[in-house]
């Protein structure tokens, strides 16, 4: 791993993170970097153990236009530079060598929601928490639950309305 230069507030932010709270957001103006920790953190974690974690947003195509397309493939490259990974562009999945997986999805669309009720996660990350419904959240959390020495996390990030 390269330790790609990060400011003040993402070092803080990853302290955060990494901590013991289970649910924790990031909250922030657009463009301060809190996609980028948090994939970050999320790709940490993947290293560590084998291991699934969800990136989820509203609708499908924003998760895979800022994220899978931009946020993730420029984390990757910058901070992991010699990480082995491949990308299915088919189902929207990061895998690692160690069998981890990074799942994008959005939940406006009530099949992808139900496959991903039949998957279970160490980590959950709600892009652009704010624009969620409280239930299709609160069902989506049943599932961090996956069996492994991983401490569960569910992060959230959101801007200023």
């Amino acid at each position: 791993m390269s330790d790609f230069a990060k400011t003040e507030k993402q070092k803080e932010a990853i302290n955060i993170l990494a901590g013991p709270a289970k649910h924790v957001c990031l909250y922030g103006g657009s463009r301060a970097g809190k996609s980028a920790i948090i994939f970050y953190a999320l790709v940490v974690r993947a290293c560590k153990v084998k291991s699934r974690h969800a990136i989820l947003r509203l609708n499908f195509n924003a998760v895979k236009r800022s994220l899978w397309m931009e946020t993730a493939p420029k984390i990757l490259s910058i901070a992991f530079p010699d990480l082995k990974v491949s990308l299915n562009k088919t189902d929207y999945i990061i895998n690692f060598s160690n069998g981890s997986e990074i799942v994008f999805a959005g939940l406006d669309d009530g099949q992808r929601t139900e496959k991903l009720l039949g998957l279970e996660f160490s980590s959950i990350w709600y892009n652009e928490v704010s624009q969620l419904n409280y239930h299709s959240v609160q069902m989506v959390n049943t599932r961090l639950a996956e069996k492994n020495h991983l401490r569960k996390k569910i992060y959230y990030d959101a801007n200023p309305s």
